[in-house]
């Protein structure tokens, strides 16, 4: 577990230099990148606890996962929006994860996170998108990467923050109540205090 914990400190620390240099590669490359940097941490995170002897193939799912929905956070920070492609790649990232997990059934994982994913996207067509339909997909891949109960600790983590944020924002500020916030950065914070306190 320290382990985890040390390579996901460096995993953001690397992450946040990729993010700056990230942000100004054009939109048709931005893949590319992603796809890179996603199968570089995969290996670099079976190979070296595979060197210790403890390979664990839903850690390195789990952490490429992260590092993939780093990289769209710093999208959804800087455009409010995230490129369809990249959801893709983070949908596929996911299902593959959903087959790792330890202690889950697979057709439960995907089954539950498409019934999650088709609930929250009604509502937010419903309520005229006060969810961004990016985020929708985002938290769907999400749920792909954990068990049922681990999936609503998830949430937690990530909405009280983010309602926080959004109280904050509007007292100090005196922004619109309308205003939009990005919620993928909130989604990654959730994903790491989960995994702490798993």
């Amino acid at each position: 577990m320290l382990y985890l914990l040390i390579y996901v400190l460096f995993l953001c620390i690397t992450e946040y230099f990729c993010m700056r240099y990230y942000l100004k590669i054009p939109n048709g490359k931005k893949l590319y990148i992603m796809c890179g940097a996603g199968i570089t941490v995969l290996l670099i995170s079976v190979i070296v606890p595979g060197i210790k002897g403890s390979v664990s193939l839903y850690n390195g799912m789990f952490l490429t996962f992260i590092s993939i929905l780093l990289l769209l956070g710093a999208e959804d920070l800087q455009e409010m929006q995230i490129d369809k492609t990249m959801l893709i790649v983070l949908w596929a990232t996911g299902i593959v994860t959903a087959f790792t997990v330890p202690e889950g059934v697979v057709w439960k994982i995907l089954l539950f996170s498409f019934i999650l994913t088709a609930v929250i996207y009604l509502i937010s067509v419903k309520s005229g998108e006060s969810v961004g339909k990016g985020d929708v997909f985002a938290i769907g891949a999400v749920s792909m990467c954990f068990t049922f109960n681990n999936v609503f600790s998830c949430m937690i983590y990530s909405l009280l923050p983010c309602l926080v944020f959004g109280i904050m924002r509007v007292i100090v500020k005196k922004d619109d109540k309308n205003q939009k916030i990005p919620f993928i950065p909130f989604l990654v914070f959730g994903m790491v205090m989960n995994l702490l306190f798993i």
